[in-house]
């Protein structure tokens, strides 16, 4: 490996094992190019870190309350952008369950421009049993995630969590997980009948006494 260091007309060379790489630098700006294996990338005197993805939006995951047996859906708020060529969803959780892959990577069902829906592909007991591990109580964030080539580097994201209440149960934060009351029908009052009227006696002539 080679390695050029040019500043104001000064060429250092310093040579080590493995291949070539040239860093030059422009007093002017302060930017160094590097070089290597015919690529160059700018760097600002440190070295790149990938950002983290951006919030795309809210994610509805129903229903709200369940078990560990449930098989989610989830809805997102938005589509992805437009340089995403892949959708997948990943679940973090206590006890090493650790971006699970509860959604494999994947284009279908991809959107960029409309909500997006998918379903858990297994259930939570299921995805811990896979991890050699088990459900505990504790928060489970599920993260929605937009990726883009072969990495499936994500670029985006929609998040929102199942807080387990004991091994078996959980409920969306934020959502109510008291049940609708169903409603009673009031029954409909038996129509007292009317009372049939006592008909009035008819009166009959008086007869005349017969004269004796």
């Amino acid at each position: 490996m080679r390695i050029y260091l040019i500043q104001r007309n000064i060429r250092v060379k310093v040579s080590v094992a493995v291949g070539k790489i040239a860093l030059f630098r422009r007093p002017a700006v302060g930017a160094v190019v590097l070089v290597t294996s015919g690529a160059a990338v700018m760097l600002n005197g440190t070295v790149p870190v990938a950002a983290d993805p951006t919030s795309l939006g809210s994610l509805t995951l129903t229903p709200t309350t369940g078990t560990d047996l449930t098989v989610p859906h989830l809805v997102t708020s938005a589509g992805c952008p437009a340089d995403a060529d892949g959708i997948n969803v990943i679940v973090n959780g206590p006890n090493n369950f650790t971006n699970y892959p509860i959604v494999s990577t994947t284009d279908v069902g991809l959107s960029h421009d409309s909500p997006m829906t998918v379903d858990f592909g297994v259930s939570m007991k299921d995805a811990a049993s896979d991890q050699s591990t088990s459900l505990v109580a504790g928060t489970y964030n599920v993260i929605f995630q937009c990726t883009q080539g072969l990495g499936a580097t994500p670029i985006g994201t929609f998040t929102t969590a199942m807080d387990f209440s004991d091994p078996t149960h959980y409920t969306v934060p934020g959502s109510s997980s008291t049940p609708t009351p169903t409603a009673t029908a009031t029954p409909t009052p038996t129509v007292t009948p009317t009372p049939t009227a006592t008909p009035t006696p008819t009166g009959g002539p008086t007869p005349t006494p017969t004269a004796t």
